[in-house]
């Protein structure tokens, strides 16, 4: 017996004529499932919801306001009930994938693991220190919460040089040299609950 988590009603932000589609297929499959002998809500909920969905939605294309308004009740009435019968259906299935299937619900997404981060890559177009700013930008990495920006006055050669001068969510800064006519090395890296990343390719330039 194949074993998964759970299901998914599959029903948030889709268009009603969607939600009939689904409803319809979820009806047929659940009408006579052994595996489910007593949906809650029962199938012929589904079903007049549905069916009052399907009058909702051909009255509202009129445009009438009091149209519209009673297909999107409709609309939510069927998408409470389908969300419901959902968590039956995981209840009753206990986890087989196959009865879940069978109800024509789909099967939620296994979450993707964010392993470790990649480094993201520095750009710096102006080498040239304008008025003593610098404008940086970098790409931005999957699984990342925030950035450090490292500066370096001595060059990448001299790793314990490297100190933290910004942190942020964003994805550029802009920095204020400490003293004129100086050249300085520029890094970042990825922060996320994986760690952190490795630094990225050093920039340089000169203080204007």
């Amino acid at each position: 017996m194949m074993k998964v988590s759970c299901i998914r009603a599959g029903v948030k932000d889709i268009p009603s004529s969607l939600l009939l589609t689904k409803a319809s297929l979820i009806e047929q499959q659940m009408t006579g499932n052994a595996h489910f002998p007593s949906p809650t809500p029962g199938i012929a909920s589904i079903t007049a919801a549905r069916q009052a969905l399907e009058v909702a939605l051909q009255k509202a294309w009129d445009g009438g306001k009091i149209a519209v308004d009673s297909r999107w009740r409709c609309h939510a009435e069927l998408e409470r009930l389908l969300v419901q019968l959902s968590k039956y259906v995981m209840s009753a299935a206990q986890g087989d994938s196959g009865k879940q299937l069978s109800s024509g619900f789909e099967l939620r997404k296994a979450p993707v693991r964010i392993g470790a981060l990649e480094s993201p890559a520095l750009i710096w177009n102006d080498r040239k220190l304008c008025h003593g700013t610098v404008h940086l930008k970098w790409s931005g990495v999957h699984g990342a919460r925030s950035y450090q920006l490292f500066m370096n006055p001595d060059g990448p050669q001299n790793e314990s040089a490297w100190r933290v001068v910004s942190q942020c969510t964003r994805r550029s800064a802009t920095m204020r040299s400490e003293e004129p006519y100086r050249r300085y090395w520029f890094a970042v890296r990825a922060v996320g609950a994986a760690g952190a990343s490795p630094l990225s390719n050093a920039v340089t330039g000169w203080a204007a």
